[in-house]
């Protein structure tokens, strides 16, 4: 309908002020323009697409404040849409800082807590700036939500096992192998005892994984 074109072109008017109004150094103006028109003239099942492709090509314009206003404003009506969590943390990556990239993990995390991805970025971003202890305590929180997590254990282990808590990454792959016992597992626990020399209990961990996984190659490649 006319009506319907009107909104449409209203609608693009505004966000190009949002735009605007960014460039000018006024983002709180920008924010406010999102919220009250970000919904003119879409139809309620366009809304998750329409708002993603409207966050992308405000990105690509150099519209950083506006891209992220109106990720915040889709992510406040579709909460548990992982799309859009995925995209508000490569926004974040890319032209955030560590905190507001971490501000949102945490919030995807929160809010998707089965989503694995959310949980192992967070962890690996606070590793990566060397706060290990804080990496160690987003697994654990991950380990609640997801305790059979093949990629939560070994995210783990590999946390203790490359800053040299050999016996912590080995408790933890002895837990992993009860919990989640998977070919994977069985491969990272022979290879964390073949680097430290304990070839025995390396066989014993590569012949134990071959009993349960005959068709693992990498297996019998050890």
């Amino acid at each position: 309908s006319l009506a319907k074109h009107d909104a449409v072109v209203n609608r693009s008017h505004w966000l190009k002020e949002a735009e605007t109004a960014e460039g000018a150094g006024a983002p709180l103006t920008s924010a406010a323009i999102v919220k009250h028109t970000i919904g003119m003239g879409v139809d309620a099942e366009d809304r998750q697409r329409t708002w993603a492709d409207d966050a992308m090509t405000a990105l690509m314009r150099g519209a950083v404040e506006t891209s992220r206003s109106i990720l915040a404003f889709s992510l406040a009506v579709f909460p548990s849409k992982r799309s859009l969590w995925l995209q508000a943390i490569e926004l974040e990556r890319k032209h955030g800082t560590p905190t507001s990239l971490d501000e949102v993990l945490a919030a995807a995390s929160e809010r998707l807590p089965k989503v694995e991805i959310f949980w192992l970025v967070r962890a690996k971003e606070k590793w990566l700036t060397g706060d290990i202890d804080k990496a160690r305590e987003i697994l654990t929180h991950a380990f609640a939500a997801n305790p059979d997590s093949e990629s939560v254990w070994l995210a783990a282990a590999k946390l203790e096992w490359e800053t040299g808590e050999v016996e912590r990454a080995r408790v933890l792959l002895n837990r992993a192998r009860d919990r989640a016992g998977t070919h994977r597992v069985y491969m990272k626990s022979a290879l964390l005892e073949r680097e430290y020399k304990s070839f025995q209990d390396a066989l014993q961990l590569i012949e134990e994984g071959i009993s349960k996984y005959p068709k693992f190659d990498k297996l019998y490649m050890m």
